[in-house]
């Protein structure tokens, strides 16, 4: 069965359980480093890297048996492609399945072309989440079947606008 909760919250708190967390994003002047600071603080093997994205390897890196953490660096550009994300999902998903992992959280990627205009950024971003929707989906069908919750959270409300429950599959 699968399970996917849609929630409005930081990534590293999902970090912080057993199972594998995706982050995607970059270290800056960001809510994304405090975060960092902060979680890495808890874990003696992450206390010297100042950027995940780009100092972590292997990639995923694991704390301990079963809790991995897969970083995700965002383009210089900004966003990314669907063949891109949809090739990430594929990634989460054999991670999962090669570590007998339950349990799989996301934050998402906003699409390239985010600029300056809000409502183009809230249907792109709409648009997106229905796409990472069925791309789980479709992979999970597609995998030998496990039991498997995936959480897709942020700091905005996009996946809880666009999904206000869980959607779970056979």
């Amino acid at each position: 069965m699968l399970k996917i909760q849609f929630e409005r919250r930081n990534i590293f708190e999902h970090a912080r359980y057993r199972g594998l967390t995706a982050i995607y994003g970059h270290i800056g002047f960001n809510q994304m480093r405090e975060s960092w600071v902060v979680f890495s603080r808890a874990y003696p093997q992450l206390a010297l890297i100042d950027d995940p994205f780009h100092q972590i390897d292997p990639n995923p890196f694991y704390l301990e048996p079963e809790h991995l953490l897969y970083f995700v660096p965002e383009p210089e550009d900004g966003g990314m492609t669907d063949e891109a994300l949809v090739q990430t999902v594929r990634q989460l998903f054999l991670i999962a399945r090669d570590n007998q992992l339950a349990r799989i959280a996301f934050n998402g990627a906003p699409n390239i072309g985010h600029g300056y205009n809000y409502q183009h950024n809230l249907a792109s971003d709409d648009i997106r989440t229905r796409l990472l929707v069925g791309t789980i989906c479709a992979e999970y069908t597609a995998q030998v079947p496990i039991n498997l919750s995936f959480f897709l959270t942020s700091l905005s409300n996009v996946f809880l606008r666009n999904f206000p429950r869980a959607i779970r599959i056979q």
